[in-house]
């Protein structure tokens, strides 16, 4: 096993919440990408470059751009995409240009993701590690795909398996419950917490959390 990493310690500290916290990571990841672009590299040739070439950002990033409290810098970049555009129209008339490049702060998300993936891989015999999974309660359904992408050895695949049965089989209880509790005769229950976000901890899990 190798030494803990700064990740390692990243992972733990994002799994002291509820959900999956290699999502969390990332969400922070693109927060500061986009963070950096606006307050630092809005002017920068090669950047405005791949932005031209991606046409912006994909419809998640662009909402994350739109809402970071810098419309100058926004209004900069997307000026300068616009004109990309324009510039299409006149070669192609009626047809809009596709983008030539993925959305960057896609890119960015996508290598920190197996970056946190294999952080997680080297460190599941860790006691800290499967404490802090378990009180989190896992990863979602995308990162569970992205980790079991690679072979795993025993113990640590039986551990993982057991830990998302265990945690997925709790959330359709919950669900379960939920729906039990929206019948007229058992509507004086008490709703739990865990029963009243079933729902979107269910869609969470299985498509994970953007920014």
């Amino acid at each position: 096993m190798q030494p803990p990493s700064s990740m390692y310690f990243e992972t733990l500290e994002a799994s002291q919440t509820k959900g999956c916290p290699v999502c969390r990571l990332l969400n922070g990841v693109v927060a500061e990408y986009l963070k950096n672009l606006l307050y630092e590299n809005v002017n920068d040739g090669p950047t405005r470059e791949s932005l031209r070439a991606s046409l912006g950002f994909c419809r998640t990033h662009a909402e994350a751009f739109l809402s970071s409290g810098n419309p100058l810098g926004i209004a900069i970049i997307y000026r300068d995409i616009l004109q990309e555009i324009v510039v299409t129209l006149h070669k192609r008339q009626n047809s809009f240009s596709s983008p030539s490049a993925e959305c960057p702060a896609c890119t960015q998300r996508n290598c920190f993701s197996l970056f946190y993936i294999d952080t997680l891989r080297e460190h599941f015999t860790d006691e800290k590690m499967m404490e802090a999974l378990r009180f989190c309660g896992g990863l979602c359904r995308i990162h569970l795909t992205d980790l079991f992408a690679k072979p795993m050895q025993e113990p640590s695949r039986s551990d993982i398996l057991r830990l998302h049965t265990g945690s997925v089989g709790a959330l359709r209880k919950q669900l379960s419950e939920f729906t039990r509790k929206q019948d007229i005769q058992f509507k004086n229950e008490t709703m739990t917490d865990e029963e009243a976000s079933a729902c979107s901890t269910a869609i969470a899990f299985m498509v994970g959390t953007t920014s």
